[in-house]
């Protein structure tokens, strides 16, 4: 479930029918949005490029998501984070579209800009490497 999770009316009924399916022992992977980033954290309050509303019901910590695991009957093998520029990205440009900043300088903060693309991922390897880059990634595996 990639990026996907977040989408769903009800997270722990959509897992506990991927569990459904799944053999013993069979995994199931979740990358979503991290309410535990440097980004989030920073933006939080107004601007974060995660909220996506209204298509993003639930956003997920590394807490929430274990949680979610052990809700639905799944053994947690591990929750990390990963690189991502996205969230950065949209939400410096949405602050910029905010402050009726120049079309300029708001475009230079899309997914179309290499350049700020490849400095956020530069900004987010290093938060990632300190366990609070932008996604998770969730890797769960239903018991045998």
């Amino acid at each position: 479930m990639i990026m996907t999770i977040e989408h769903v009316e009800r997270p722990d009924k959509t897992v506990c029918r991927i569990r459904g399916l799944l053999k013993k022992g069979g995994r199931l992977v979740i990358i979503t949005d991290n309410t535990n980033s440097v980004d989030f954290d920073f933006f939080k309050k107004h601007y974060w490029g995660g909220y996506h509303f209204p298509r993003h019901w639930n956003l997920f910590s590394r807490h929430s998501l274990k949680r979610l695991a052990a809700k639905t009957g799944f053994e947690v093998m591990n929750v990390k984070t990963i690189i991502s520029p996205v969230n950065w990205v949209y939400s410096i440009h949405n602050a910029l579209v905010d402050r009726g900043k120049p079309k300029w300088l708001v475009n230079s903060f899309t997914l179309k800009s290499s350049f700020s693309l490849a400095v956020f991922t530069a900004v987010d390897f290093i938060f990632q490497k300190l366990g609070r880059g932008a996604l998770l990634k969730g890797v769960f595996r239903k018991p045998l």
